[in-house]
């Protein structure tokens, strides 16, 4: 579609006619058109995205096929860009490239952007904006899905207890800094704990019940939930922060033992317990 960007208007003569004793008048009219705004034929999203855990991940090229009357060298790939928005978060892949061109079209390949692990999940809009060389401007949208990501990542490590001895009870763990569960992704979670003996490597053991979780360093009792303890067994058990832990959140976690009597002297270092996220 025609627009006029350039106008030139010259009147050459204007005249006054009486005409039943009303004066009407004239004028005559020149301007010059020297640009044809370029349109949009289509915009292709990338596959949906997947969160990558605690980190961001690269938005895959967006092709934008345009066209312009006067010559696809008319559009400035410079001066065009495409924006990923939700809410009040925008990105832009703001690097455009040519695939192929010909007579008026171009093909365009569109990158830079990336999701954060924290983004919300669901579709977002691409709008892509090409202009020409003489500022002229079309845009055009669609939509690229950003999945939900149920990811976490356990912190600091193993478990460790230090020197502690038979018949001990209330042994808390000593990492430092403290072991706890990140949420990675961009769903609220919730937690299980997969309990398991751990043992000196040989015949030494000492069993999955003889140790508890808890969400602060004060031994509580109490069994499961948030700020109560657990007492670990070798399946599967929830252990929660009361509607979840947020995204982009930590749950800390503190470990009790209890040493049975007469344990055998041995270093305990085999085995390990499952945390598994799910969506809260």
């Amino acid at each position: 579609m025609a627009t006029l960007t350039k106008i030139g208007i010259g009147i050459f003569a204007v005249a006054l006619m009486l005409i039943g004793g009303v004066f009407a008048a004239t004028a005559g009219v020149s301007l010059s058109l020297n640009n044809s705004q370029p349109t949009i034929v289509s915009v292709t999203p990338p596959a949906a995205v997947d969160p990558t855990e605690c980190a961001t991940s690269a938005i895959g090229a967006i092709l934008v096929n345009a066209s312009d009357s006067d010559g696809y060298a008319d559009i400035s790939l410079a001066s065009s860009y495409v924006n990923i928005t939700k809410g009040a978060v925008t990105y832009t892949a703001g690097t455009c490239v040519q695939i192929s061109a010909s007579g008026p079209s171009i093909e365009m390949s569109c990158t830079g952007a990336s999701f954060n692990y924290t983004d919300v999940a669901g579709a977002w809009t691409l709008t892509a904006h090409v202009q020409d060389v003489s500022g002229g401007v079309a845009n055009a949208s669609t939509t690229l899905t950003l999945n939900s990501g149920v990811l976490m990542r356990a912190n600091n490590a193993p478990i460790t207890f230090g020197t502690v001895y038979a018949g001990s009870t209330d042994n808390v763990n000593t990492n430092s800094p403290g072991f706890n569960l990140e949420n990675c992704g961009n769903v609220a979670l919730n937690n299980s704990i997969t309990g398991a003996a751990i043992t000196d490597g040989g015949t030494n053991s000492i069993a999955a019940t003889q140790f508890r979780m808890d969400d602060d360093a004060t031994p509580s009792g109490g069994d499961g939930g948030n700020d109560a303890e657990l007492t670990l067994t070798t399946g599967a058990q929830a252990f929660n922060k009361v509607g979840g832990f947020a995204v982009g959140s930590t749950f800390n976690l503190w470990s009790f033992l209890n040493v049975p009597t007469g344990q055998a002297k041995a270093t305990y270092n085999v085995g390990q317990w499952t945390f598994t996220p799910s969506a809260a």
